[in-house]
């Protein structure tokens, strides 16, 4: 009798868990859904900003094998810079940033800072483990979004983190991987650049996690091929 209490309770627990699961998710897909034509940053972002991020970091990592490592990093610094701008400058379309006199210097700052994350965190050959500090590096994105008083766009991060976690852990086609991880670093870098510009994350947080984004990822990318063929090192 008592070990069909306790199987009925497990059974309820469960079922409960899977529900409270499955709203939760449906309450992020909900808040996530963009408005046709976009009216908000976040909206700008889920239409336009990061599917071009997207396509981009696809293109580059089917380019990728077929040229030569110094020509393909000043490539992708190059587009990734241009590209930084304008997804900067689609970000803060119509806000108070852009009218008047904008602070052109420190948007153009900003869109530097954010290609240079871009481009440092390693994407050939990249580990499971990468993939997983991006993943954090979003979560941690969007706490302080949250903390910074937008739950919507703190919020918002979940489903990126989550998308980069499994895709990245699961995957074993390393140029898939290559694409997740540069998606994961667009979608940080563009929802901090949010977070910043229509909440309140100053430059310091941002740089923080920015930085330890890169420091991590970098760290990684070094440590992995010292386990080569699973033989000790002598």
């Amino acid at each position: 009798m008592i070990r069909a209490w306790a199987a009925a309770i497990a059974v309820l627990a469960v079922a409960a868990a899977g529900l409270v699961a499955v709203g939760f998710a449906f309450g992020n897909v909900a808040l996530l859904l963009p408005r046709v034509p976009p009216r908000s940053g976040m909206d700008r972002f889920l239409l336009i900003v990061f599917p071009a991020a997207c396509m981009l970091e696809a293109v580059l990592a089917s380019l990728r094998p077929r040229a030569a490592p110094a020509v393909m990093l000043g490539v992708e610094g190059c587009l990734r810079l241009l590209a930084s701008v304008l997804c900067g400058w689609v970000l803060i379309w119509g806000s108070v940033y852009l009218r008047g006199e904008p602070d052109w210097l420190h948007l153009f700052a900003w869109a530097v800072v954010t290609a240079a994350v871009w481009q440092a965190v390693p994407r050939r050959q990249s580990s499971r483990g990468v993939a997983a500090a991006v993943s954090v590096a979003l979560l941690a994105t969007g706490v302080l979004i949250v903390l910074g008083g937008w739950l919507k766009g703190g919020l918002g991060t979940l489903p990126f983190a989550v998308a980069t976690a499994g895709l990245g852990w699961r995957t074993r086609d390393e140029q898939l991987r290559e694409v997740v991880v540069g998606c994961g670093t667009a979608a940080v870098v563009s929802l901090l650049a949010l977070g910043h510009f229509f909440g309140r994350v100053s430059d310091l947080q941002a740089a923080c996690v920015a930085g330890v984004l890169v420091g991590l990822t970098l760290a990684l990318a070094i440590w992995r091929p010292k386990r080569s063929n699973g033989q000790p090192q002598s």
